[in-house]
């Protein structure tokens, strides 16, 4: 699949993938800076403000009126995290012109684009501040959700097992910010992190869907109309890679209101994005199938614990085992985890294992082709982690990946932390 790439301002990307296969078009503009305790608040809040209205369209209301009348184009700000990268994103996905009736004479990609604009030329500010009751109503919503982060336990003890793995390492930082930071920002001060983002941030927009020969003109106007002329030329940041403080495993108890107790083992597990293949065998066999590793044997066949499963972060270079536990199984689940990935490191990876792995692996990227916005959204996450974005060789490579791969691979994790969330309810 071609992927054209196009300066279109300084500090500026336009992605175009070309392509017929869809009935929508998917249009993205993506921010990005480091991730940081201050900028991840305000940012958080920045995104679920701005999408309460803008100044032709100050509601939420009116605003869903008026995308009703794009043949119901949807839109999304939103906040994320890769690795130690902030992202602040815009995406839109509205329908193709040569599916509107031909006696409506809609140009669709010209009223989307237009809105696009709305959002980042015409923002909802009175007097250099976003309106003061959006942004109350606003952060009492995120405040609530930063909340609910710490009563749902699956979801805390990640985090609190990711914090104490990572320490100091900006990844720590939750994208979505902190009660405390939140609770203190004021209209201005977001209408000001709005505007840096416009002049400071690393931005890359992408485009799906049909193409014409004046698509692309159209995609960079808007784009020029959208970042000042006295932008700064800024690189994407840069993900520094986890590097262990110490060569011993950091032991963490921690108690909470719960009747389950939940374990995560945190590991180093050194990755280049060329590696895409092997590390997707690797976590397919080790965790992600019915018939992986971890389910198989500490779940199903010696029924350690309620559940088991892995997850990698590529970019950091990071994987994590999160289980839901009794505190008298912990130690018996620890050794058979390590028992299961030792055995992968030291060459136990069968024939069948791996064809199982790179078939289920090949479906999974296929499906990236299914929409235009996963697609979109794969090339730009690819992007930031420098990894190779050939859909095509990603999955002849998948099918190349031999057991002595996977068992070097293996061989990379190292146990850095085991944090243990007890249960204090009967």
């Amino acid at each position: 699949m071609t992927v054209n790439r196009i300066t279109a301002a300084p500090g500026a990307q336009l992605s175009v993938i070309p392509t017929d296969k869809f009935k929508s078009n998917y249009f993205a503009l993506n921010f990005y800076l480091p991730l940081e305790k201050q900028s991840a608040g305000e940012l958080s809040l920045l995104s679920r403000v701005m999408l309460r209205g803008t100044e032709p369209h100050p509601s939420i209301g009116e605003l869903n009126r008026y995308t009703d009348m794009l043949y119901n184009l949807t839109f999304s700000l939103a906040v994320s995290a890769i690795g130690s990268v902030q992202t602040f994103s815009f995406r839109m996905d509205f329908l193709g012109d040569r599916f509107v009736p031909q006696a409506e004479k809609a140009d669709i990609l010209d009223s989307a684009l237009d809105f696009a604009q709305e959002f980042f030329c015409r923002p909802l500010v009175r007097d250099g501040a976003f309106l003061s009751e959006y942004v109350e109503s606003e952060r009492k919503l995120l405040i609530d959700r930063i909340e609910g982060e710490i009563n749902n336990k699956d979801r805390y003890a990640m985090r609190r097992g990711r914090m104490h793995l990572l320490g100091e390492h900006p990844a720590a930082i939750s994208p979505n910010g902190d009660i405390e930071t939140v609770s203190c920002v004021t209209g201005a001060q977001l209408y000001e992190r709005f505007r840096s983002i416009l002049v400071n941030a690393h931005a890359e927009a992408l485009y799906v869907g049909e193409f014409s020969p004046d698509t692309e003109g159209k995609l960079l106007d808007v784009l020029r109309k959208i970042l000042p002329e006295n932008r700064v030329d800024a690189p994407m940041p840069e993900t520094d890679s986890f590097k262990p403080a110490s060569d011993g495993v950091g032991e963490i108890v921690e108690e909470a209101k719960t009747r389950q107790g939940r374990m995560v083992l945190g590991y180093s597990l050194p990755y280049t994005g060329e590696e895409s293949p092997v590390a997707n065998a690797f976590i397919e066999i080790f965790s992600a199938s019915p018939v992986s590793r971890l389910f198989a044997n500490v779940r199903e066949k010696l029924n350690l614990c309620y559940y088991c499963s892995a997850s990698m972060d590529f970019s950091l270079g990071i994987m994590t085992v999160m289980s839901g536990i009794s505190e008298k199984n912990v130690e018996k689940a620890r050794a058979e985890i390590s028992r299961q990935l030792n055995g992968m490191a030291s060459g136990d990876v069968s024939d069948t294992e791996l064809d199982r792995a790179r078939s289920a692996i090949v479906s999974s990227i296929k499906t990236l082709k299914d929409t235009p916005s996963s697609l979109g959204e794969w090339y730009l996450r690819r992007i930031v982690q420098g990894a190779p974005s050939d859909i095509d060789a990603l999955m002849d490579g998948v099918g190349r990946v031999s057991a002595e791969q996977v068992a070097e691979f293996a061989s990379r994790a190292r146990l850095c932390m085991a944090y243990f969330l007890r249960g204090t309810d009967e």
